[in-house]
């Protein structure tokens, strides 16, 4: 086993290398996999069109904290603010979101490699540090997602002249 003096200048260099591999992994995926609504992206029903988000974490009264990555690479699309409603940016900000989701998710599972060289306490430390560092991410995609849906949704319903209740 390592030193804890060890483990703590590995895990400064090991998670930062990680959660850019995340990155790079889901930034070199086609936008084909982000298109549409796969499984690992579905609105689950339990979610209320991301209404849960709000009623149980107070999701509008942190989003804002949230950092956007998009300034940490070229042509990436930022998703901190929407200024352009057209359909062809909110599907590429829905493609986006799924994109951000993925990598939020591979953010999560090398916790298990503090394992193969320190205690088990360490790597369940490592768990909570991706989870806290992930989850609210995950969430803020899952909550922004179906909202981007529906007005798209009800825009087209509108100039399609059918009310949508």
């Amino acid at each position: 086993m390592l030193s804890d003096n060890q483990i703590i200048l590995i895990s400064f260099v090991l998670w930062p290398t990680l959660q850019f591999m995340g990155s790079f992994i889901a930034n070199r995926l086609p936008m084909s996999f982000f298109s549409g609504n796969n499984r690992i992206f579905k609105a689950r029903k339990w979610e209320m069109d991301g209404r849960f988000y709000q009623k149980y974490f107070n999701i509008k009264a942190w989003k804002e904290y949230i950092p956007d990555s998009s300034f940490l690479y070229k042509n990436i699309y930022a998703k901190k603010r929407l200024s352009d409603f057209s359909n062809d940016n909110l599907n590429l900000f829905l493609i986006e979101s799924r994109r951000a989701e993925l990598v939020h998710l591979l953010g999560i599972f090398p916790f298990w490699i503090w394992i193969t060289f320190s205690r088990l306490e360490v790597m369940l430390w490592m768990l909570l540090y991706a989870l806290v560092v992930n989850i609210p991410c995950i969430m803020l995609q899952r909550y922004n997602r179906p909202r981007i849906v529906n007005y798209i949704n009800r825009r087209e319903a509108l100039k399609n002249g059918v009310e949508n209740d």
